[in-house]
């Protein structure tokens, strides 16, 4: 609830798809559907959607890695579907500013070489002679 911004009242009843962003939701609906069918279903990623089911914005868009699991009966019928998850939200934010420094990093190490290469290369296309 602190997470995703949606209260227990406002989930209960809804289709927790209906809270999961379009890029995770196929995913998380094959890992539901196989755990439906009895597979524990390891770990995947799924985006929550920035709007809960009623549309409403309600912000940054959490990231989870979720295992599925069916619940059972001691009979062992399937009545559910139990999910764990774990808040990556900010460890996918660190990934991308990692990614975006290793990038500005290795563009400017590269803009000084290209400089010193061609001032090198017009150097020795004079021969090293003064004109």
């Amino acid at each position: 609830i602190q997470v995703t911004g949606v209260t227990e009242q406002e989930a209960i009843g809804n289709n927790f798809l209906d809270y999961v962003a379009e890029c995770s939701r196929d995913e998380t609906h094959r890992a539901l559907q196989e755990a439906f069918e009895g597979k524990a279903f390891a770990t995947f990623e799924v985006v929550m959607s920035a709007c809960g089911g009623d549309g409403r914005p309600r912000g940054e868009s959490p990231v989870f890695l979720l295992s599925a699991a069916p619940r059972l009966t001691a009979d062992g019928d399937i009545v559910g579907v139990i999910c764990i998850g774990q808040d990556i939200t900010t460890l996918r934010e660190l990934e991308t500013k990692k990614l975006q420094f290793a990038a500005t990093v290795t563009h400017e190490l590269r803009s000084p070489l290209h400089g010193i290469i061609g001032l090198s290369d017009n150097i020795l296309s004079r021969g090293g002679h003064k004109h």
